[in-house]
Formats: structure tokens, C-alpha cells, sequence
């Protein structure tokens, strides 16, 4: 304890320099409002030294409450008189109390905010711990549905990246991108719960198969709701990204901007990677005619702006047509790590 002290008074000196100033201020502030403009100690106004001492507590802790009281002890102290006009001075007990008092109520509400730190420490441990049980639980449903259909491994992983790519191209950042790339990686996860007899069919589906596989995004996104409420961003994301621009999409019949952007910007990314590579009823489309695909269904089935960013991100080289299959990335952080330029 005392060293934790010492060391935090060995950096008073370091600390930011605005509230330093501010408390100067103050403490000169009640100094000439307590003796020119009240006429000395006699009156109450010497109370109005707690509000830098307070001040020195929260921003300095027990330093910045100690030095301050010091300081507000001695300038109501023996460097001012009882009465000013009469030129009666302090008596030595009283400024040594008020001085006293002063480290007192500093040291006491210094003390406090130190609880409060530690007591907020100690939430964000916990809020950090359940923020990593989210990341395992979300990294698990993409693995569950990748082992699922083997024949679409990958196919989230590059969803999620280009998704990303496409967000941050467009300026979204802090939760919106966070939130756009795990509705991206878990886009399918409501596909779990499509049967075996329709998901893996080989060849087209019927008018009621295809009003089955309608219903994945809608038990996606219920899916996680039912998990937390801290993923109902996620969750719209998952349940928007097969809406249209014209609004006949699904579930909804969304239309225009009315569909959630992590919805438009993933449609996009799902699309782009599902023509481009193989299917069990189908070949890989070249990449040049899917993208004269997206040009053709801009303002139709998909946002146009939102293709137009994909476009200039392809021709840069950053749209990724082949991930290595069964990657999960665990974080933005790691994402960005492993494919900080162009990717194939």
C-alpha cells in the first residue's frame, strides 16, 4: 500500500496537465474569494476549497487529494486572516484543523474512488469474459454448420471476409463492422435445421423444398436471439441478407434501405461467392460474368451502392475468391491480421 503510494506520487508530476491546471485555479480562485472578497476565514466561504480537493481525488486519487487539501489547507491557513478589516489572524488550532479536516475528507473520497476503480475493474473482467464466451459460442455454430455441409466448406469464412472488406470500404467501423462480419460468418447458420433430404439434394429443388430453404434465415436469427439480445444485430443481419433491393427477397419482402445494411452488403458477398465456386448442381461461373452479373442486378436485386464498392474492391484486388477451407477467424483482429492485402 504504501508503496503503491509512493509510486503514485512519484508520477504526480506526470499526470495530464488540463486537470492539474484546473485545480491550480481553483485553489487560487477560493484563495482571493475567501480573503479580498469575503473578508477572511470568518465566514463560511473556506468550503469552497472541497471543490478542488474533491476534484484532486477523482482525477489524482490519493496523491492529487493529499497535495490538494496541502495546498487548501495552507492558503486558508496561516497566509490568510480571521478578519481581514479588523486584521484579527487565525488562531494556529483552527487553520491546523481546517487543514486536517481538509486531508480527511480528501483521503476519504480518494479512497472511495479507488474502490470504484477496482469494482469497475473487476466488471469488465467479467463483461471481457462473457464477451469471449459470446466469440466461442458464435465460432461454434460456424462450425457446426461447416460440418454440416461439406460441400460449401469455406464458403462463410470468404462471406465474412469480403463482407468486411466491403463495410470497411464503405466507412463502417467499431460495432457496425463488428457486428457486419459475424452476420457474415453465421449468414447460414439457420441451416442447420433445413433436413438432410433437401440441404445435400443434388439436383432442383421443388416449390416446397425452396419454401423450406426460404425459412434459414428467419431460424438463424432466432437462434441467436433466443442465446442473448447482445446479438440482435447479428441476428437482423442473418435474417435480411436474402431480401432484394426491389423488395422480393425473403423473409420479409424488404425493400430498398429499409433492409438492414449488414443484410445488402452480405447478400452481395453470398452471392458473389456462390457463383464463383463449385456446387453440387452446378460449375464455378467465371468471375468476370459474375460481376457483370452484380452491374446488371444493381438497383434490382441488389444495393447499388453496395456493388459498386464491391466492383472498385475487386479491381483493387482485395475481394477474396478462394480461402483456404475451414478457417474461423475468432476475431476482427485476427481477420485483418491474416489478410492485411490482397487476397486471391
Amino acid at each position: 500500500m504504501g508503496r503503491t503510494f509512493l509510486e503514485r506520487l512519484a508520477r504526480f508530476g506526470e499526470l495530464p496537465k488540463v486537470p492539474a491546471c484546473i485545480l491550480v485555479l481553483l485553489l487560487l480562485g477560493g484563495s482571493w474569494a475567501v480573503s479580498y472578497h469575503t473578508g477572511g476565514t470568518k465566514h463560511a466561504y473556506p468550503h469552497l476549497f472541497y471543490v478542488p480537493i474533491l476534484l484532486g481525488a477523482f482525477f489524482f486519487r490519493v496523491p492529487g487529494a493529499l497535495l490538494t487539501a496541502a495546498a487548501a489547507g495552507i492558503l486558508s491557513g496561516p497566509l490568510m486572516p480571521l478578519d481581514v478589516e479588523a486584521g484579527i489572524a487565525q488562531p494556529l488550532g483552527l487553520w491546523l484543523f481546517r487543514m486536517g479536516f481538509f486531508a480527511f475528507i480528501g483521503l476519504l473520497t480518494a479512497v472511495l474512488f479507488s474502490q470504484l476503480d477496482r469494482r469497475l475493474a473487476e466488471v469488465n473482467r467479467l463483461v471481457s469474459a462473457l464477451a469471449q464466451h459470446h466469440v466461442r459460442t458464435l465460432i461454434v455454430f460456424a462450425q457446426l454448420h461447416e460440418q454440416r455441409d461439406k460441400s460449401t466448406e469455406g464458403h462463410s469464412q470468404r462471406v465474412a471476409i469480403n463482407a468486411l472488406r466491403i463495410g470497411q470500404r464503405m466507412g463502417l467501423k467499431g460495432e457496425e463492422i463488428n457486428t457486419l462480419y459475424w452476420a457474415g460468418l453465421l449468414h447460414d447458420l439457420g441451416k442447420i435445421l433445413v433436413p438432410d433430404g433437401i440441404l445435400l439434394k443434388n439436383g432442383p429443388l421443388t416449390a416446397e423444398e425452396f419454401l423450406e430453404i426460404q425459412k434459414h434465415p428467419g431460424f438463424g436469427a432466432e437462434t441467436l436471439e433466443s442465446i442473448s439480445d447482445g446479438f440482435r444485430a447479428v441476428a437482423e443481419g442473418i435474417r435480411s441478407h436474402h431480401e432484394r433491393w426491389d423488395g422480393r427477397g425473403y423473409p420479409a419482402g424488404l425493400k430498398g434501405k429499409d433492409i438492414p445494411l449488414a443484410g445488402r452488403i452480405i447478400a452481395v458477398a453470398d452471392v458473389f461467392e456462390a457463383l464463383t465456386n463449385d456446387r453440387s448442381y452446378r460449375v464455378a461461373l467465371p468471375v468476370d460474368l459474375a460481376l457483370a452479373y452484380f452491374q446488371r442486378e444493381a438497383g434490382v436485386q441488389f444495393d447499388p451502392e453496395v456493388v459498386e464498392t464491391f466492383v472498385e474492391l475487386h479491381r483493387d484486388g482485395k475481394i477474396s475468391v478462394s480461402l483456404h477451407p475451414g478457417d474461423i477467424f475468432e476475431s476482427l483482429e485476427e481477420a485483418s491480421r491474416r489478410f492485411p492485402g490482397k487476397v486471391r
